[in-house]
């Protein structure tokens, strides 16, 4: 019989330095987090912290992005996993808007003479709180104290990569559901693809590399937003963009030979606006410490839409896991009255 458990401690947490900004999103102070235990192929999950859902009192659980249970408390149990796999859990609490933020919705769907009818309450009216955690299932042979995840050693053992992209799914998107106003039947290019590490283009792509010495580490960062093409509506190409990167901002926090902290600040908008209407831009804010030992802690706030994904990874190498996926909900989520989705994901021993 094999036993793991895992807990996150308050005594453990590191202070940060360096970035000091209110919405700077430190993974390192958050008191919500998912304990694991693994006890003979049985996993057991408990959410711990001060978690209420305020829709109807009940949690969604997703196994490897896979709605699994809709109607949860904070405790689960799977029985239903194998020895050396990872597998990815993500717990998902819906918290109400405030009524200014609520307010400011209904007026931003005035403007586009629509009205929500009761079954959209959940969508527009709540902000989803996800809550991600990968679980690796030892094999016999491993001993208790093996991590929940463990990059195998590749040509850079102490180099870990995080890798963040945004991607319109389908081949074409119209101008109006972007832009608050636009009339006509004119398009805008789109990704045509699924969730990928590395295939297909994107809208906007950033990477953040932490490398790890004796007596230190060292952080590099990347950044890439693609064109942006517009069609008319029987799909014939008009123009192009390139649009700006200059919103996409890295901020590095603490650190040292053990831990490297920093924030990704991440606002993005399409390439060209000649008709003067307010540009919706992708937004996202992530804070991420990345350890020496394996250990990942992301932190943060992203609009629901387009799709987004992100990955860690070791370059040059076949060692990489996925640290979420998001489906595009609609263009409407790109505009700041609807409500953002908070992120908390946690990779550790």
């Amino acid at each position: 019989m094999v036993s793991v458990d895992t807990t996150t401690l308050p005594e453990q947490r590191i202070s940060t330095q360096d970035v000091s900004d209110e919405d700077m999103p430190d993974p390192l102070k958050t008191e919500e987090h998912i304990d694991s235990t693994i006890n003979d192929n049985v996993l057991t999950l408990k959410l711990r912290g001060k978690i209420q859902d305020d829709f109807d009192g009940k949690i969604e659980i997703y196994k490897d992005d896979e709605l699994i249970d809709n109607n949860a408390g904070t405790t689960f149990v799977d029985d239903e996993v194998e020895s050396g796999k990872t597998y990815v859990y993500k717990f998902v609490v819906f918290k109400k808007l405030s009524s200014a933020e609520i307010e400011k919705v209904n007026e931003e769907f005035e403007k586009r003479n629509q009205k929500l009818s009761f079954d959209q309450f959940k969508d527009y009216y709540y902000r989803p709180y996800e809550y991600i955690k990968a679980i690796k299932v030892p094999e016999q042979k491993e001993n208790l104290n093996s991590l929940a995840w463990e990059p195998p050693v590749g040509p850079h053992p102490n180099q870990m990569d995080i890798k963040y992209r945004t991607f319109i799914p389908t081949k074409y998107a119209p101008a109006a559901s972007i832009f608050s106003g636009w009339i006509g039947g004119d398009k805008f290019g789109g990704d045509n693809r699924s969730f990928s590490f590395s295939g297909g283009s994107h809208r906007t792509q950033t990477e953040a590399v932490a490398r790890f010495t004796s007596s230190g580490s060292s952080t590099y960062f990347r950044k890439d937003v693609n064109y942006t093409r517009l069609y008319d509506k029987d799909g014939n190409f008009k123009k192009q963009q390139k649009p700006t990167d200059k919103n996409i901002t890295f901020t590095q926090g603490k650190k040292d030979k053990s831990m490297n902290y920093f924030v990704i600040k991440h606002a993005a908008t399409v390439g060209f606006n000649d008709f003067g209407w307010t540009t919706p831009a992708i937004d996202y804010t992530a804070g991420v410490v990345i350890y020496k030992s394996g250990r990942i802690t992301v932190s943060g706030t992203r609009d629901q839409a387009p799709s987004h994904e992100m990955y860690a990874y070791i370059p040059y190498s076949d060692a990489m896991i996925t640290l979420f996926k998001a489906s595009n909900k609609g263009f409407e989520y790109l505009f700041p009255p609807m409500p953002s989705a908070k992120m908390n994901i946690d990779i550790k021993p």
